[in-house]
């Protein structure tokens, strides 16, 4: 047994912990996921910048895993993330926030727009407000209205 297997059976271990061990171990996806964990936990206690560093690693590890439907969905999941913590830190006009956005639209639309869909427009949405992209964000309210008619939300 490894160690990131024993530290795992602990949850009393922090979630960076275990996550770092199964780095170390080649283990991607379940270091992925606790680097997810981690940052959720992050923002939970305020602690923006450290979620976003855990959210970065997770990210960096997914070029790791297969391309398959469930990882492009947790991708989906750590770029708003990602992006949530950019917003909270820098602020929503910040530039790094855009690629995070556009590679979430991406990769919904590669999973036949997942429910998640809402989210990443939902983000786009804040930050063209907030940058005054006024005609790049014209689209952006009426498809999500659309959307929520559509689903009945």
């Amino acid at each position: 047994m490894s160690i990131a297997e024993i530290l795992d059976q602990n949850s009393n271990n922090s979630s960076a912990l275990r996550a770092r061990h199964f780095e170390l171990a080649e283990k991607y996806q379940r270091a992925c996921e606790l680097w997810k964990e981690a940052g959720e936990k992050n923002i939970q206690n305020g602690l923006q910048l450290e979620a976003r560093n855990s959210f970065d690693r997770a990210l960096a590890l997914i070029s790791r895993l297969p391309d398959n439907d469930d990882i492009k969905l947790l991708e989906i999941h750590l770029r708003n993330a990602i992006a949530i913590a950019i917003a909270s830190t820098l602020g929503y006009a910040n530039d790094s926030i855009k690629p995070h956005n556009e590679k979430a639209l991406r990769l919904c639309e590669q999973l036949d727009n997942p429910p998640e869909l809402y989210a990443v427009f939902w983000s786009i949405a804040l930050t063209q407000v907030v940058r005054a992209d006024h005609y790049e964000g014209l689209g952006t309210p009426k498809t999500l209205v659309e959307m929520g008619d559509k689903n009945k939300d």
